[in-house]
């Protein structure tokens, strides 16, 4: 078993449940910890044997752009939903959600949750 992480990727979308968070879209911070049970890539030294974490990135960027969210929980299950569809390497997943500058006085609100097959 091994884990591979991807820090503070940036998506953009509409994520909120005030008019004025419906006008534009703004940008979410995700943190993903992908746990895969194959170890095969450790010998192998190829792609098919692990998980493709740039286009996993790039599929989740580009479906988030997409969607639009009142809760940040619901927009966490989405991609937790897509994580695990990826690809079936992918045993877990821990995803991590961080809004901006959602709460006066706050750098940010967060939601995290683990997804398992």
């Amino acid at each position: 078993m091994f884990v591979i992480t991807i820090s503070n990727l940036r998506i953009s979308t509409i994520l909120g449940v005030y008019d004025w968070e419906k006008e534009k879209k703004r940008e979410v911070i995700l943190n993903i910890k992908l746990v895969i049970k194959n170890n095969d890539s450790f010998d192998s030294d190829n792609l098919n044997d692990t998980v493709d974490y740039n286009s996993l990135s790039q599929q989740i960027i580009e479906r988030s752009e997409k969607m639009n969210f009142n809760l940040i929980e619901r927009l966490v299950a989405a991609i937790g939903r897509d994580i695990l569809a990826f690809d079936p390497k992918i045993h877990s997943a821990i995803l991590e959600a961080i809004k901006v500058g959602a709460v006066k006085g706050a750098d940010s609100v967060g939601v995290w949750t683990e997804f398992k097959r």
